[in-house]
């Protein structure tokens, strides 16, 4: 999508055709956007792996275009009254902001119904439940491919040593081989550094379902 003033009013015009029922202004309109939301889709965290998936790519922007399109342009009918929350946002923000929900429910489908969220809320009231249990192996209620983007979506908003520690944990290593494998003083504290994440992971993903 170009950046030129005109074109984002070429887009807002489509996008008040779109409402108004004009089939040619929702042609114009997806024509116009599909290379933004492909961009978004290839470069966005949450989809882990499955960037690598022409297959997953494609049924993503399908369904990014789906939902803007869906119950009569719902979607987009929203666009007013969060830009006058938002002043300083643009489209792109708004759009980016939809495709990541797109993407946040394909993947959770992909993994067989365990969205990042619940996921981690389930791990963390494991780790509670097992307090007893300091040698503290993960709890087998995942998959590598939902441990695989957990870890994807964990990068960009854990510190490294709590990064770390989740990652080793996720693979199967205790409390004892983490602590030792990263130089920490003992299990306890590396059991420490994978509650903090896991609590760090509720926080943000919850704020995020709730922006």
């Amino acid at each position: 999508m170009g950046s030129t003033s005109s074109a984002a009013v070429d887009v807002d015009d489509w996008i008040a055709g779109s409402l108004a029922g004009d089939e040619s202004a929702w042609v114009r309109l997806l024509g116009q956007l599909w290379e933004l939301v492909d961009q978004r889709v290839r470069t966005s965290r949450s989809m882990g792996q499955l960037r690598g998936s022409v297959d997953d790519r494609r049924e993503v922007i399908s369904r990014v275009f789906a939902r803007l399109r869906r119950n009569e342009f719902r979607a987009l009918r929203t666009l007013a009254a969060w830009r006058e929350r938002h002043r300083d946002k643009t489209f792109e923000d708004w759009l980016t902001i939809l495709v990541t929900n797109v993407i946040r429910d394909y993947v959770a489908q992909r993994i067989g119904g365990h969205g990042l969220n619940r996921l981690v809320n389930t791990l963390a009231e494991s780790l509670d439940a097992r307090d007893e249990d300091r040698s503290g192996h993960r709890p087998p209620i995942t998959s590598a491919l939902a441990a695989t983007e957990l870890l994807a979506t964990a990068k960009s908003i854990l510190p490294e040593d709590q990064y770390a520690a989740l990652g080793s944990w996720l693979v199967g290593g205790d409390f004892g081989e983490i602590a030792a494998e990263h130089g920490w003083p003992d299990a306890g504290a590396a059991r420490g550094k994978v509650r903090a994440a896991l609590a760090r992971l509720r926080r943000d993903l919850r704020d995020r379902e709730d922006e």
